[in-house]
């Protein structure tokens, strides 16, 4: 899901550079200006701001609606229509398979705390969820009736906004797995760690005790054997001489 998110922002950053340049291009910028009305990009990073209609800004928007046939206009509808069909349409699709059951969601008071933009509705930690794939629904219905049909009256949503907060989601999620993810592996690198010394004392016992049998072995072998040697020659007649060291 995150990949998806990713790649799409990424498209649009290129497009948005190709068109206003790398400087008034950047994605700061330009949330700055997609969501003037709810505090743009400083909103954004408090969480304070979040829905805009469009992907482009008025200005560009009025001049492809004035002049469909234009290369603005071309390229606007290819961006858009393999955004919505690469990167978005899989990615709604995700969110209604796995959202639901698999998202590592926040409590709703951390939600609420991070989020303030969206405090107030009652799905609260599914609404962005919501939000982007009720866009998309809009957005692919535009591409598929509208566009495909010589029709270019309406060039975005015109009922469903764009959750911008989406991407702030997904991340802190994402860094909510990770720290999870290297929780359990410095937990089984410690248990292997106990264990592996736990295997280690064992071993040394045991080498401990074989080395310890095997040397008494070794003593009644040679005192059976010393004996033997005596008893042989008391019998064959010869005198047992004992040197001692």
């Amino acid at each position: 899901m995150m990949q998806h998110y990713v790649a799409s922002g990424n498209f649009m950053f290129s497009y948005w550079t190709t068109i206003y340049g790398k400087k008034e291009g950047m994605w700061n910028v330009m949330y700055d200006k997609l969501m003037a009305e709810e505090g743009g990009f400083d909103g954004w990073i408090k969480g304070k701001s979040n829905l805009g209609y469009g992907l482009i800004l008025e200005n560009e928007a009025n001049l492809i609606l004035a002049s469909p046939d234009s290369k603005l206009a071309k390229e606007y509808r290819m961006v858009v229509t393999l955004l919505i069909k690469r990167y978005l349409i899989p990615m709604r699709d995700l969110i209604a398979s796995e959202a639901a059951d698999n998202a590592e969601l926040p409590t709703e008071e951390d939600f609420k705390k991070n989020f303030p933009c969206a405090k107030e509705y009652l799905v609260l930690r599914h609404i962005f969820f919501c939000q982007m794939r009720h866009f998309v629904d809009e957005f692919e219905w535009i591409i598929d009736e509208r566009w495909e049909n010589g029709d270019y009256t309406v060039i975005h949503p015109g009922i469903n906004k764009w959750p911008y907060q989406i991407g702030r989601y997904l991340s802190k999620m994402m860094s909510t797995l990770r720290d999870e993810e290297t929780r359990i592996t410095n937990a089984a690198v410690h248990t292997e760690s106990i264990s592996f010394r736990r295997d280690n004392e064992r071993f040394k016992e045991q080498k401990k005790r074989r080395k310890s049998y095997f040397e008494h072995y070794d003593e009644n072998n040679k005192e059976q054997n010393s004996n033997k040697q005596k008893h042989i020659k008391e019998q064959t007649g010869e005198k047992v001489v004992e040197v001692r060291i």
